[in-house]
């Protein structure tokens, strides 16, 4: 353990000097002073850039195993470590110091993690995936996948394909040739084992990876070996293996349904057709939809990839830039000018895309007057929103299920709670997933023990009764669950270091209306994907999330559209009352928008492997005094029923 953390440590040191050197050259190259330094030195702590550093430090980790002073297995595993790090000498442009280091470390942990397969190491995890992090192996593994992109970058397409192969399936790839989709094949269920060291959303993305490696390297191999340049390349090897990908993957439900949407996507057909005989629980458990086509005429005239796509609303707007050496940057609208009647922040400054639909939706531009599915009964405009990435979703997420499920179904196992400042379980990272396995006669699965499995009989009864909620009770439901939390401490003093407890008070009634736009039925659904997978389901979903409220129709019978809305800064107050806006506008020159996931119980949702250099995680401000616990939200104003709507 104390070898991976510090093996960690370096890899990440050294990762951050290529990206903070990567950062000076294009500052000088842009400034004429030219006095920044280019080299940011990282400590080479094991000296893996020597021979004899490497041969020390897989010595080290053999003595951690049974059997120490074998020579022989010490002997052969250097061998293949220098037999890969002698492929560096190949690239032709020089590598930096801490791009050596990256990749020589890279290979080094390849071949030991490819050495510890048959340890007896491995099978803890079995039992316990949730505590993959704290594994060796895992550190091992993500190593090797943060290394991936630099052998991309540096043409070594096969070398990265070996990489991908080792994480994924604990196999191997030395050379391309005509056969080797066949081989590949014959790998996928080399190694059950390596499915515990990754989540599924990083398995998905090194798939797409592998795929794309792997054409990169076939057509390289088929371009030396044809004569004829005008001859069409040949990938039909690298689509028969994306097919058994596909099948596979599907089938123990390893990698996220997106994933396996881009992989279909490779075969050019309708993904209902792809998907024709092929189970996937996924699929299934949480009901995604393959097309929204009207005949199956439509799905066999189509001669290319198509599957369901979600009703949208479009809008013409023009960049402020759209230079050519900005491609791939994100683009930039004007914005509107606040009237004296708009009792939002003032826009002062460029919009994203998401603040554009936003003031779409509020000028009521959105959605389209010619969309055969609004209605012409309800009003348009007046929405307002949140660009936070499914922060409030991940509130309500923890709020109504996380803390019911916990209190319905005991902690079986001592580690999934290993300290008393967790705001969740470990085990709530552990995917919904299955390892499959060959009993020579048939194939057979076993499920791993994630959240969802662990808990799936309470999780199915408390979401079937949440999705029979009136709009009234799921209001109470937010309140009684922010009450209970807040009754629970002792005195004011031990509420103010539940620091979220406190912004959970600071925003309660805004929580209820959320709660009560969006239904038990839709809540339903978003928490029965959270609890499936709540590492790949909760980064950004929804992007932007719109919220309004409105009289019911009956209690303003004559009345203008003006009058039809409910003022949330009366109703709700918190965030939408007048004090709150006029504070925003004042410090909104000196305040920048932070990736808000601060929420995402667990960790940072942007970092899988340890890395948080680019976090823009903003800091908490420290509340002083303590918040009036809020009244209890009623679906009233002014004596009319009110009616909530959300879109996202």
């Amino acid at each position: 353990f104390e070898i991976g953390a510090e093996l960690r440590s370096s890899i990440d040191q050294a990762i951050d000097a290529y990206e903070t050197e990567k950062m000076i050259s294009r500052r000088n190259q842009k400034s004429t002073d030219k006095d920044q330094p280019h080299v940011v030195s990282v400590v080479d702590v094991f000296h893996l850039l020597t021979k004899d550093g490497r041969c020390k430090f897989v010595r080290k980790v053999l003595t951690c195993l049974d059997d120490p002073n074998n020579e022989l297995e010490l002997l052969a595993l250097r061998d293949k470590i220098e037999d890969d790090i002698q492929q560096l000498n190949t690239i032709t442009d020089s590598l930096t110091e801490n791009e050596s280091l990256i990749l020589v470390t890279s290979i080094v942990c390849r071949w030991v993690l490819r050495f510890r397969l048959g340890s007896s190491f491995s099978l803890s995890l079995r039992s316990r995936p949730w505590l993959r992090h704290l594994s060796f192996d895992a550190v091992l593994t993500y190593i090797t996948w943060d290394a991936v992109p630099f052998l991309e970058k540096r043409d070594m397409y096969v070398m990265a394909s070996s990489s991908l192969m080792m994480i994924l399936f604990g196999a191997e790839v030395q050379s391309l040739c005509s056969g080797i989709p066949a081989f590949l094949s014959s790998q996928l269920r080399s190694c059950q084992y390596m499915q515990y060291l990754l989540p599924r959303r990083n398995r998905g993305k090194a798939i797409e990876r592998l795929l794309i490696d792997l054409t990169h390297a076939h057509r390289k191999a088929q371009k030396k070996e044809q004569s004829n340049k005008t001859t069409p390349l040949d990938l039909s090897p690298i689509q028969g293996f994306c097919r058994l990908l596909l099948g596979s993957t599907s089938a123990s439900c390893s990698i996220p349904f997106s994933s396996i949407r881009n992989l279909a996507r490779r075969l050019k057909a309708p993904l209902i057709k792809t998907m024709d005989g092929i189970s996937n629980d996924e699929m299934k458990l949480l009901k995604i939809r393959l097309d929204n086509a009207s005949s199956s005429d439509e799905i066999e005239s189509c001669s290319g990839y198509r599957d369901w796509s979600p009703e949208t609303d479009v809008a013409v707007a023009n960049a402020i830039s759209n230079d050519r050496d900005e491609l791939g940057k994100r683009c930039a609208f004007v914005g509107w000018e606040s009237n004296d009647n708009d009792s939002r922040p003032e826009t002062t400054r460029s919009l994203n895309v998401e603040e554009l639909a936003l003031e779409m939706y509020h000028s009521a531009r959105l959605p389209n007057t010619n969309d055969k599915n609004s209605s012409s009964n309800v009003p348009k405009g007046n929405w307002e929103g949140w660009h936070n990435e499914g922060g409030h979703l991940r509130k309500l997420f923890r709020l109504l299920f996380l803390q019911t499920i916990l209190e319905f179904a005991s902690v079986d196992d001592p580690t999934i709670f290993l300290s008393p400042y967790q705001h969740s379980p470990h085990d709530l990272h552990v995917g919904f997933q299955k390892v499959e396995s060959d009993n020579h006669d048939r194939i057979t699965f076993s499920l791993i023990h994630g959240f969802y499995e662990r808990r799936r009989d309470g999780v199915e009864t408390f979401l079937s009764k949440l999705s029979h909620q009136t709009d009234q009770s799921m209001c109470d439901l937010v309140y009684d669950s922010v009450k209970a939390r807040w009754d629970s401490h002792a005195n004011d003093e031990s509420r103010m270091k539940d620091v979220n407890l406190l912004g959970d008070v600071a925003e309660l009634r805004t929580l209820s209306m959320i709660a009560a736009g969006l239904g038990g039925r839709a809540l339903s659904s978003m928490f029965r994907a959270l609890a499936f997978d709540y590492r790949h389901y909760s980064g950004g979903l929804p992007d932007l999330l719109l919220a309004r409220a409105r009289y019911h129709q009956t209690c303003t019978s004559g009345d203008n559209e003006d009058t039809q809305f409910v003022d949330l800064g009366e109703w709700i107050g918190e965030a939408f009352c007048k004090d709150y806006v006029e504070e925003e506008n004042l410090n909104r020159s000196i305040r920048m928008l932070a990736d808000k996931d601060d929420d995402f119980l667990g960790c940072s949702k942007n970092v899988d492997s340890g890395q948080n250099k680019f976090s823009s995680k903003k800091k908490r401000q420290k509340i002083s005094v303590l918040p009036t616990f809020p009244s209890k939200l009623e679906l009233v104003h002014h004596e009319k029923q009110a009616v909530v709507d959300c879109m996202f």
